[in-house]
C-alpha cells in the first residue's frame, strides 16, 4: 500500500534515485513499445509470394521466401519500430504498384485481343487474303502474346494490322466503284446496242449476227464480262456498222 504524500516517511536523496533507478530498469518488456517480428516476417512473406503471383519481377531480399531472414532482420536491436513500419509501407506499395500495372496490362490486353479478332474476321469478310499469325481467329493467342511483349509491342502490331486491313478496304472500295461504273457503262452499251440492232431491222441493213441482236441482256451481259477497251471497241464496230448502212439508203 502507497502512503500519503503528507505521512510517507522521508528517505535520503541519494537512496531516492537508486530505487528510481532500479524501478526502471526492472520493468517487464511490455511497457516498452516491442517489435513484433513474427507479424513483421508474415506480412514479408505475404510480399514476396505476391511478387511470384503477379510476376513483379522484384529480385531483392525484400521478396526473398525466406521466412527465418525476415524474422532475423526485424530482430536485429539496431532494427527500430520505425524501420520496420518504413519497411512494410515501401513493400505494400511496391506490390500495390505491380498489381496496378498488371491490371492495366491485362485490360489493354483484353482490348488488343478483341480488336485483332474483329480485324481476323474482316479480314475473311471482305477476301484480303491476309495469311500469319497476325490474323488468326485466336482471341487467347493475342491475349497471351500481349501479355508476354508489352503494350507497346502491342500497340505497333495493333497500327500494323490496322494499315493493313485499311489498305484491303480501300482496294474492295476501289474495286467496288470501278465495278459500278462498269455496270453503268454496260448498261448505255446494251442500251445502244439494241436501238442500233432495231434500226439495222428497219432499214434492212441485213446484219445477222448477235452483235445486232435485240437482244438488253444478253449485250449487258456480254459487257459485264469484257474489259472496259472491249466494250468501247465492240461500240465503234456496230457504231460502224449502222453508219455504212445507213449511207446506203
Amino acid at each position: 500500500m502507497l502512503y500519503p504524500l503528507s505521512n510517507a516517511p522521508q528517505q535520503p536523496k541519494g537512496l531516492a534515485l537508486i530505487l528510481v533507478t532500479s524501478v526502471l530498469f526492472s520493468l517487464p518488456a511490455a511497457a516498452h513499445a516491442a517489435k513484433d517480428c513474427n507479424v513483421f516476417a508474415a506480412a514479408a512473406m505475404t510480399r514476396a509470394k505476391e511478387n511470384v503471383q503477379f510476376g513483379c519481377g522484384f529480385t531483392d531480399t525484400r521478396y526473398a521466401l525466406n521466412h527465418a531472414g525476415h524474422y532475423n532482420w526485424c530482430n536485429n536491436a539496431a532494427i527500430s519500430e520505425a524501420q520496420i513500419a518504413a519497411e512494410l509501407n515501401f513493400r505494400r506499395d511496391q506490390i500495390q504498384g505491380c498489381k496496378a500495372k498488371k491490371a492495366s496490362l491485362e485490360a489493354g490486353c483484353k482490348s488488343f485481343a478483341q480488336q485483332t479478332v474483329q480485324k481476323a474476321r474482316l479480314n475473311v469478310q471482305l477476301g484480303c487474303g491476309l495469311t500469319g499469325g497476325d490474323f488468326a481467329d485466336d482471341y487467347n493467342g493475342h491475349y497471351q502474346w500481349c501479355l508476354n511483349n508489352g503494350k507497346a509491342a502491342a500497340s505497333h502490331q495493333n497500327s500494323k494490322t490496322n494499315m493493313m486491313i485499311d489498305a484491303c478496304k480501300a482496294s474492295k472500295a476501289e474495286v467496288k466503284k470501278n465495278a459500278e461504273n462498269h455496270a453503268a457503262m454496260c448498261r448505255n452499251f446494251a442500251q445502244s446496242a439494241v436501238l442500233k440492232a432495231r434500226e439495222a431491222r428497219k432499214l434492212n441493213c441485213g446484219y445477222n449476227t448477235g452483235d445486232y441482236a435485240d437482244d438488253y441482256a444478253g449485250h449487258y451481259t456480254w459487257c459485264l464480262s469484257a474489259s472496259a477497251q472491249q466494250a468501247t471497241a465492240q461500240n465503234q464496230k456496230t457504231n460502224n456498222g449502222i453508219d455504212a448502212c445507213r449511207a446506203q439508203q
